[in-house]
């Protein structure tokens, strides 16, 4: 459990606030700055970053374990892309960083220069990617806390009526009606096996 919350579903409901908060705020900018240049680029980004964690917002604050679910697997589909770039630039200052480290001192830049900014770069991303990845592990662990505080749908049996063609009644006779709605289990508990009489 994070130590800033007393549960996962809290520590998420308050990251997933943050960012929605930091992605809003992106928008109103992204709207200013489509207002100057005319490009619309940051503003579909900040409404689709800040769709993304509405979804958190709401999987948390209504403990819904499917809208959750639908947010993690969008992160973890971000996440492996930006491993993948991360991946590209590392093999990419291995195998040119030679090449590009001699055409730049042809400019006045020291080829030492162009490594310590892509390792910079690397750091940074790097570190977007783990924390991503442990906010993900918390949604998960939070999707758990769900399930075991009782997030149940209503358990539906039906049984036969005594002595009908078939139909299927409740002893209360309420067409669809559950174990659980007639008393006959408790909340938690596993319904009898259905035997055709």
């Amino acid at each position: 459990m994070p130590c800033c919350c007393s549960s996962n579903v809290k520590a998420i409901y308050t990251i997933g606030c943050i960012f929605l908060t930091l992605w809003c705020i992106g928008l109103l900018q992204g709207i200013y700055a489509a207002s100057v240049t005319g490009q619309l680029k940051p503003v579909s980004n900040a409404i689709s970053n800040a769709a993304l964690w509405g979804i958190l917002v709401y999987g948390a604050k209504t403990r819904n374990r499917t809208a959750i679910l639908v947010w993690m697997i969008f992160s973890i589909i971000g996440v492996v892309f930006l491993l993948l770039f991360v991946l590209t630039i590392i093999l990419c200052l291995m195998f040119f960083g030679a090449v590009l480290a001699t055409k730049l001192q042809g400019f006045g830049i020291a080829g030492g220069a162009v490594t310590v900014v892509a390792l910079v770069i690397i750091g940074f991303l790097s570190g977007i990617a783990t924390f991503s990845i442990w906010i993900i592990v918390v949604a998960n662990r939070a999707r758990r806390e769900i399930l075991e505080d009782g997030e149940m749908l209503p358990i539906s049996q039906p049984y036969e009526q005594k002595g009908g063609p078939g139909g299927f009644q409740s002893q209360k006779g309420e067409p669809g009606a559950s174990y659980e709605m007639d008393g006959l289990i408790n909340a938690g508990d596993q319904p009898p096996p259905y035997e055709k009489t």
